[in-house]
């Protein structure tokens, strides 16, 4: 769900042409480290040295190929978030440019944080209006498959660039038996939520909403105080959601804060958000959960 407000504050990007340079590759410096926090898996590594030094990070929040990605390194340091990035994940997937902000991490400098990722480009790229629309309605009845082992074996780096310019290849090495680590993280999520981890998995339906997502937190609930000083956020939730339908609770399960945004998104989503319930391989409800987020953004 992505609303905002218009304001005049839109940023210009630097004029002149593209410089075409080497791009900066970053090795290994670190294993990878998985992270088993009480709301999300984070799988987290380390490259270069000193000066040229990065990390990258994949967070999920539950069960899927969907992951918030951070990338930190000083040869960020003149990315923009007016710009259009180029993100591409190994050879053969295709290049994507996803939405992003820019923060900072510690000593590894800039960063790129990216939400609701996956290596697999979005068939919704470039699709607008009613296409968009048909897109999204067709994946509800027939869902993409998993992207796989076989898929996340040939993956090996993580480019970042803005056309001609390449500012940092990761050397990942192949991700697929860390992101197999990082599923059993996300099994074991599902067990502290109270979820059947093994009925889930045979799911034929997930939780379906019965009114549209983007009337569950709109323009009008946009904290009266982040909005007259221009304050952004993504606020990403959770929602266990009973044999019924209905939600048993609302869970933020990261937020860019303030507090404003995580207390007026859970409060309109258990007034607002209905559901169908989520449907076993037999057809039988059961319980289970919902995950998205809000993006409060001053847009023009």
């Amino acid at each position: 769900m992505r609303f905002g407000i218009l304001l005049s504050l839109a940023a210009l990007a630097p004029s002149g042409s593209a410089v075409a340079a080497e791009p900066l590759r970053m090795a290994p410096s670190s294993p990878w480290h998985l992270d088993y926090a009480e709301d999300s898996c984070r799988l987290m590594r380390t490259f270069g040295s000193g000066a040229d030094s990065g990390m990258v990070y994949f967070e999920r929040y539950g069960p899927g190929d969907p992951f918030n990605l951070v990338v930190a390194a000083k040869a960020l340091r003149s990315v923009d978030e007016a710009f259009t990035l180029q993100v591409q994940f190994g050879d053969q997937e295709e290049v994507q440019e996803p939405d992003f902000f820019v923060g900072e991490f510690g000593d590894f400098g800039p960063a790129l944080i990216f939400s609701s990722m996956s290596i697999r480009r979005p068939g919704s790229f470039g699709l607008k209006g009613k296409q968009l629309e048909q897109y999204f309605e067709a994946r509800e009845k027939d869902p993409l498959p998993p992207i796989g082992a076989e898929r996340e074996r040939a993956v090996s780096w993580l480019s970042i660039s803005r056309g001609k310019r390449h500012y940092v290849i990761f050397d990942l090495g192949s991700i697929a038996q860390p992101f197999a680590a990082m599923r059993s993280c996300t099994d074991n999520l599902l067990k502290q939520w109270g979820i059947d981890v093994a009925r889930h998995a045979t799911l034929s339906r997930e939780p379906k909403p019965v009114n549209s997502p983007g009337t569950w937190v709109t323009a009008n609930d946009y904290p009266y105080k982040m909005l007259r000083a221009g304050q952004r956020g993504i606020v990403h939730f959770r929602m266990i959601v009973d044999e019924t339908g209905k939600p048993e609770s609302c869970h933020i399960q990261q937020s860019t804060r303030p507090k404003e945004f995580d207390d007026v998104v859970c409060k309109r989503l258990m007034e607002r958000a209905r559901f169908e319930p989520a449907l076993d391989a037999e057809g039988l409800p059961l319980r289970s959960y919902y995950r998205n987020s809000v993006k409060f953004d001053v847009i023009s």
